[in-house]
């Protein structure tokens, strides 16, 4: 910026024949045409005295306010902040008094300094501002955009002011070209449509579940709240959008648990009081008929025992594995299928069952003996249970670069696709009447599912009607 502060220009007398004042409107144009004409020649000046000016060359710049000044017929003079003259087109600037207190530079000059000062505090206000507003918005975004809930901002008039990204693959469209549109046309869902349509009418908080079929089947839960202006009036409501479906999935297999085990347990306590109750009022006669009945007792209650010994071993691998308290060791696997084959050796014997065994001498693991050998045992028995006399069932172990696998095969009568997805759940049986027939609990296989992830595994099933199943243990290698 120049070191300069104000330039003089003095533009020449008029003739005498000039009428200024004859018409006021000539005159004021007059008057802007020559404010522009003088404007235009400090302009000029300008350009020529600015090079002059840091570092002063006092002389030069005199020189040529007198050389323009002479050409242009037009007075100039260069006055430095100070109230100093360094340059005029007619005087000689040593000789001239300071013009600091001159009212034309001094009434004007403060009052420009005061507005001046007061517009540069008005920026700097204005830009603090501005930048807090900036931060502000860059935080709630940061906030938004790190949420795993959907968060959606609906005016009065359904239509979207705002979502977050969360929101966005929710519904599968782009946030930025979402805003504006109505909410119906970005998500065709008539009872997101109707929640949101119900909120901004009732101006109260609301909560529901809709099912959204985008990605497959979704379950989502919906709360509203009013949105409301810096004024407190009322412009919308803003939707928190949760994703529950795996929550309400693990709800209904609480209430399928709490109803399977009730019954479980209901039923053999029903028939063991029966029972007593016909023994304790001397209603059998025979002795024969009362050993019958103590054997069906007896019966039920190692069925109770069973799934009581099976919930509590569900429920400590369950712990431990919550606690990290299972203390794994390297071992064979081969190891564990002796072991296994020992426990189960006789029912297969029962039945004239052929268990063959395959395993490579070098396949470690790592795992916790008795954890690992009861999930082995729990196929193992599964396999005997539902197959035939006389069939083979094929136990082996194999390894590739990350898992070691344990596969149990049999050539039972194999098991619906429909069922296979809820196979390892508590209780679940694919046929209850011959399951308890048979003595099972219905734990058995949701045990080896448990025990398979607190090795830090996974169990899978492939089966088909007719042709047997095959259930299997993946197990990180060490």
């Amino acid at each position: 910026m120049a070191d300069f502060s104000f330039f003089s220009v003095d533009y020449p007398s008029f003739s005498s024949g000039c009428q200024l004042v004859r018409i006021k409107r000539d005159a004021s144009f007059f008057l802007d045409q020559t404010a522009d004409d003088l404007n235009v020649r400090a302009i000029l000046l300008e350009k020529q005295v600015i090079p002059h000016i840091a570092p002063l060359d006092s002389p030069t710049v005199d020189s040529i306010c007198k050389a323009v000044g002479g050409q242009s017929a037009t007075r100039f003079t260069i006055i430095l902040p100070s109230g100093k003259v360094i340059g005029d087109s007619q005087e000689t600037p040593r000789l001239m008094d300071n013009h600091a207190k001159r009212p034309e530079i001094a009434p004007d000059s403060e009052e420009m300094a005061g507005l001046a000062e007061a517009l540069n505090q008005m920026a700097s206000q204005l830009d603090y501002r501005i930048k807090t507003i900036i931060n502000q918005r860059n935080e709630l975004e940061t906030v938004l955009s790190s949420m795993i809930e959907g968060v959606v901002a609906i005016d009065n008039k359904e239509r979207i002011i705002s979502m977050n990204q969360a929101a966005s693959e929710l519904f599968e469209c782009d946030p930025d070209i979402g805003q504006g549109q109505d909410i119906g046309e970005v998500v065709r869902n008539l009872p997101l449509q109707q929640f949101i349509r119900k909120a901004i009418s009732a101006r109260e908080p609301g909560e529901d579940d809709i099912v959204l079929y985008q990605k497959g089947e979704r379950t989502l839960n919906l709360k509203s709240s009013p949105l409301l202006d810096a004024g407190r009036e009322h412009i919308g409501t803003l939707v928190i959008i949760n994703d529950v479906a795996r929550l309400r999935r693990l709800e209904n297999m609480r209430k399928d648990f709490v109803a399977n085990v009730s019954h479980e347990i209901k039923t053999p306590l029903t028939a063991i009081k029966g029972f007593v109750e016909t023994l304790h009022q001397g209603n059998v006669e025979s002795p024969d008929e009362t050993d019958r009945f103590l054997g069906i007792v007896n019966k039920h209650v190692d069925r109770l025992v069973s799934i009581i010994e099976d919930l509590l071993s569900l429920s400590r691998i369950e712990q431990e594995d919550e606690d990290n308290a299972i203390q794994l060791e390297i071992g064979n696997i081969k190891d564990v299928f002796q072991s296994a084959f020992q426990i189960c050796r006789s029912k297969a014997e029962e039945k004239n069952i052929d268990v063959r065994f395959d395993s490579d001498q070098n396949i470690t693991v790592n795992f916790e003996p008795t954890f690992l050998e009861q999930a082995v045992v729990n196929l193992l028995e599964n396999a005997i249970k539902y197959s035939d006399p006389d069939s083979i069932i094929n136990v082996n172990a194999s390894q590739d670069d990350f898992e070691v696998i344990i596969r149990v095969k049999d050539q039972g009568s194999g098991i619906a696709q429909k069922h296979l997805p809820r196979l390892f759940e508590r209780f679940y049986r694919v046929d209850k009447a011959r399951s308890r027939k048979l003595g099972g609990t219905g734990l058995g296989l949701a045990i080896v599912k448990h025990i398979a992830q607190a090795h830090g595994g996974h169990v899978a099933v492939e089966s088909d009607l007719g042709k047997g199943s095959t259930f299997s243990i993946y197990l990180p290698k060490p």
